[in-house]
């Protein structure tokens, strides 16, 4: 027969007794822990009922704020909730840079003796078709358009414009191949951040969102009941706001 010391045994229920502990909140509900529940914004009435239930059960809550009360995260495979999945269109990103640049290349061409005529360069999906008013003006369009290159990205990274003539009298302006993988790689990290703050902005949800290959992002939110709310937060336009400020 094994004789453990008895310090040994005090150990080893300690350690069970602090697993049990710990482990308890999973048989239990979040009202009856008197944890307070999120509003999900579901009109859903269904997941309206359920958070009044647990709002009613927390309010009469005798559970000690010292005991532990936060519960394993199952994951999707476990507890279910929504999987998105989305794509970044890298011809629409290309296309929004592009728009970008439009104002500066039209006011260059038209300023002094103009190059083209005032107004005349509108875009087609990523292209900029710029017709000339002279064949002969085609080596001062070309350097003035050369000048408004910019960088795709951050300094080092390759210039935003594919500048090509086309004719006598015609330039192509499109986003070059290397600048485009620079810009969908910049737009999917922008993407994740704003997604992030969209759908867990206090940074306390169990959210995953994770890039997939160059231009994918996957959303795993385990647990949520309404997979149309995330997809309207995720499809609601941005918003920007202007506020005064103390320069005292």
């Amino acid at each position: 027969m094994l004789n453990f010391p008895a310090w040994k045994v005090a150990i080893i229920m300690g350690v069970l007794l602090l697993g049990g502990l710990l482990a308890l909140p999973n048989v239990l509900s979040d009202g009856f822990m008197g944890v307070e529940p999120r509003d999900s914004g579901s009109s859903d009435p269904q997941e309206i009922a359920r958070i009044e239930a647990q709002q009613e059960a927390a309010d009469k809550s005798w559970w000690p704020s010292f005991l532990p009360s936060k519960k394993v995260n199952l994951g999707l495979d476990l507890q279910g909730g929504v999987y998105l999945l989305t794509e970044i269109n890298p011809d629409e990103v290309a296309a929004n840079r592009l728009e970008s640049v439009l104002t500066d290349i039209n006011e260059r061409l038209t300023a002094h003796e103009p190059l083209i005529a005032r107004q005349q360069i509108e875009q087609e999906g990523d292209r900029l078709p710029i017709l000339l008013n002279d064949p002969a003006q085609m080596e001062d369009a070309l350097r003035v358009l050369r000048r408004l290159n910019p960088p795709s990205g951050t300094a080092g990274s390759p210039n935003l414009l594919s500048i090509e003539q086309s004719g006598d009298s015609t330039i192509n302006v499109t986003v070059a191949e290397n600048a485009r993988e620079v810009l969908v790689k910049d737009a999917q990290a922008k993407v994740i951040k704003i997604i992030r703050r969209r759908i867990d902005p206090d940074g306390v949800s169990e959210v995953a969102i994770t890039p997939q290959g160059d231009r994918r992002i996957v959303v795993e939110a385990p647990g949520e009941a309404d997979p149309r709310r995330i997809k309207d937060i995720l499809g609601r336009a941005g918003r920007m706001t202007f506020n005064m400020a103390n320069v005292d």
